[in-house]
């Protein structure tokens, strides 16, 4: 029987799947956008078939790059028996990824919950490449194709997340029309409410000075790291500084600034995963 994935596959599938848990929360909960969610059940229902399709996805790509890799070293009849078990789970996996599409698509029966579907599917694939890169079996071309994924999809999901900020404000009938039947005498002056967007603006700023503090300890966590200790750390490091300034620049609307950190982020990976494949050599040198 064959071993489909290595137990280091299986670790940056398990890291991968609560990595995107905690993106999707906080991109719901950071935007304040509980209240916005008009039907809670189905959004918890909707998340956590979203975890499913997104450990599909990614158990997708570390299939393909796992079978590369052990293919070659393997005899012709027994490459053959290894490919037809990769071909059965691909097979698999494709499955699951369509039930668990059609269950979403049903689940999201509202404008606001489809928003929220196209952004976990969106993330899911962002997931899925991020992963694939940190692969060491990942090849130059591949990363390249991989960076391609992860940038087209981060700009579309800054722009789900814009839309769904935008429609949560409320929306102010036009008042032209009303103002122009109704007499003027004795009409006063109408004072708008400014209670809400006190608190709305309050919410805000402290919004703000919750991902500055995030900023400022993600730095300073990143900067107690000393160089040539632990590269590894110091590169995982700046990734969650890079991700904190990501959270600003999605407040602020920075969808260029927050495309860029993306692309960073992108280029750390890479050299994560050189990093690894050069420890990889230097542990079977020694062996």
């Amino acid at each position: 029987m064959f071993k489909i994935l290595s137990y280091k596959s299986y670790k940056l599938l398990t890291e991968s799947s609560n990595d995107f848990s905690n993106e999707i929360n906080d991109v719901i909960n950071e935007a304040n956008l509980t209240d916005f969610i008009d039907n809670p059940i189905k959004w918890v229902k909707l998340k956590n078939n979203g975890k499913k399709y997104q450990k599909a996805l990614v158990q997708k790509e570390l299939t393909d790059l796992e079978y590369r890799k052990k293919s070659k070293d393997l005899p012709d009849e027994k490459r053959k028996q290894y490919k037809d078990a990769i071909d059965s789970k691909k097979k698999s996996l494709d499955d699951i990824i369509s039930a668990i599409n059609d269950r979403m698509d049903v689940l999201a029966s509202t404008d606001t919950l489809k928003q929220a579907l196209s952004l976990i599917k969106t993330k899911a694939k962002i997931s899925a490449a991020q992963t694939a890169i940190k692969s060491s079996e990942v090849t130059a071309n591949e990363i390249e194709k991989y960076k391609k994924i992860i940038k087209d999809n981060t700009l579309k999901a800054a722009k789900i997340e814009n839309d769904i900020i935008k429609n949560k404000e409320p929306k102010q009938e036009p008042t032209e029309d009303k103002e122009e039947k109704e007499p003027t005498e004795d009409k006063e002056p109408k004072q708008e409410p400014t209670e809400d967007k006190e608190q709305d603006k309050e919410e805000k700023e402290q919004e703000k000075e919750a991902i500055d503090v995030e900023i400022k300890n993600a730095k300073d966590a990143y900067n107690e790291l000393k160089d040539g200790e632990d590269e590894r750390a110091k590169l995982n490091a700046k990734i969650k500084f890079k991700q904190a300034q990501q959270k600003k620049a999605r407040l602020d609307g920075n969808d260029e600034l927050y495309q860029g950190l993306g692309d960073d982020i992108g280029k750390i990976m890479v050299n994560i995963n050189k990093l690894d494949r050069s420890n990889n050599k230097t542990d079977a040198g020694n062996k």
